[in-house]
């Protein structure tokens, strides 16, 4: 009598192939879920690269400014310069 009764020598597949279907079941809600609820980009849009019509440089300088880009010397230099003074 043989030791493994019954087995066709594919059990090994027959226990992986459901568990690989399972796991691309799990992979697939955690990414509707994910696609669904959104969540953070790690990278911004491209249209928020380049000012829009509606962001003068002035507006642009300000924003840089207030995130402390520029340096206040560096600021007042730039602002002076688009104002034409």
């Amino acid at each position: 009598m043989h030791m493994f009764y019954g087995a066709s020598g594919f059990g090994f597949l027959q226990m992986l192939i459901p568990m690989l279907i399972w796991l691309a079941v799990v992979m697939g809600m955690i990414h509707l879920v994910s696609r669904w609820f959104g969540g953070q980009r790690k990278f911004p849009k491209e249209e928020n690269l380049q000012p829009s019509a509606d962001n003068s440089s002035i507006e642009l300088l300000n924003r840089r400014y207030a995130s402390g880009e520029l340096t206040t010397e560096e600021y007042i230099a730039m602002r002076e310069e688009i104002r034409g003074y």
